[in-house]
């Protein structure tokens, strides 16, 4: 499988538990249940893809926003 067409595959079984490292925060965070931002070799933030996506501290020091 490309790596293009990891976001066509349907990951709705509970059983499904997947890692995903993404170069597009955003673009991952919006299909996340669970995101978690490391820095400096710790996890700073975690919450649902949602919440830090909506998050205003983390868009403005991770996302570039």
């Amino acid at each position: 499988m490309e790596v293009s067409e990891v976001d066509d595959v349907d990951l709705a079984p509970p059983a499904w538990r997947l890692l995903r490292v993404e170069q597009n925060a955003e673009k991952g965070l919006a299909i996340a249940d669970r995101g978690f931002v490391p820095a400096s070799g710790e996890i700073k933030v975690t919450g649902t893809g949602t919440e830090l996506l909506n998050d205003e501290e983390v868009g403005r020091l991770y996302l570039g926003g």
